[in-house]
């Protein structure tokens, strides 16, 4: 019989924009995983949700991976912005991501 791994935990979000669930836990330190219901499933072939997988926002006040800054090191400024305050998120299949 298989083993199981535990990949990560999950814990159900309500998303601000719309009021809809959706399941989202880290994935290692530096990624961030949400599941949301398919919303445009028509045929039973079709998946019953889709996992997508982001970055997390680094905080430039916040130590990364427990070391502190250092003075020769710049600050990114490129930093993803919230995935929830922005406009819609386009998925693989390049329709918006139900949040």
């Amino acid at each position: 019989m298989a083993e199981f791994v535990e990949v990560c935990a999950l814990w159900w979000n309500t998303s601000k924009k719309d009021g809809k669930k959706y399941l989202s836990g880290s994935f290692g330190p530096n990624n961030k995983v949400m599941l949301f219901p398919n919303q445009f499933k028509k045929e039973d072939k079709h998946p019953d949700y889709k996992m997508f997988m982001v970055k997390k926002e680094r905080k430039e006040d916040q130590p990364q991976d427990g070391f502190p800054p250092q003075d020769n090191v710049q600050a990114q400024d490129n930093v993803q912005p919230s995935l929830l305050d922005e406009e819609p998120v386009l998925g693989p299949d390049g329709l918006p991501i139900p949040f």
